[in-house]
């Protein structure tokens, strides 16, 4: 068989493509907590329900998917800590919690992620759909990102379990479980 430079052109794009996708693509996100927004093409929603994709929808206000890095109870000890060290007021404790940490994550689209498999867990949903305390499910991709485990060390923070989530049950996310 002749390998045509065509062939050859067409080949290393679609390499490049499988490349680019396992990539940090995205950028980072605040509301109120520190978040990595993940173009919707990177991820791989096939054999999600679409009920519990709908249900995450939902929660969320529109089809985006997310990784959080730091929590929102996790940010608002940042917050205290630096509010402490700097004696500044909550307000600006807060504008510059704000500020350090999404200047810190601007340098994490440098580095690559890697999104795993598809796992679910069950257990007593957060109500952000649905009864709060009521039997649910969440079903998310697991994240391998060291950058982004670093990230939170320099913050102060231990190991998290990242993910993104695909779709939620009717009684919302389930927290607090190993992923």
């Amino acid at each position: 068989m002749k390998i045509t430079k065509e062939h050859l052109r067409q080949v290393i794009k679609e390499e490049l493509a499988l490349v680019l996708n396992e990539s940090a693509a995205g950028e980072p996100s605040w509301k109120g907590y520190l978040g990595w927004h993940v173009p919707n093409e990177s991820v791989d929603t096939s054999g999600v329900d679409a009920q519990l994709i709908n249900n995450r929808i939902q929660r969320d206000g529109k089809d985006v998917y997310h990784i959080t890095i730091i929590s929102p109870p996790e940010t608002r000890d940042i917050v205290q800590n630096i509010k402490k060290e700097q004696e500044l007021s909550g307000g600006k404790a807060k504008k510059a919690a704000k500020e350090a940490l999404l200047k810190r994550a601007d340098a994490l689209a440098d580095y690559d992620f890697n999104i795993g498999e598809t796992k679910s867990i069950e257990g007593p949903g957060d109500g952000s759909v649905g009864a709060k305390g009521e039997d649910s499910v969440a079903v998310f991709k697991t994240v391998e990102w060291p950058e982004a485990q670093a990230l939170r060390a320099e913050f102060g923070l231990g190991p998290k379990d990242l993910h993104i989530t695909l779709g939620i049950g009717v009684n919302g996310d389930v927290h607090g479980s190993k992923n």
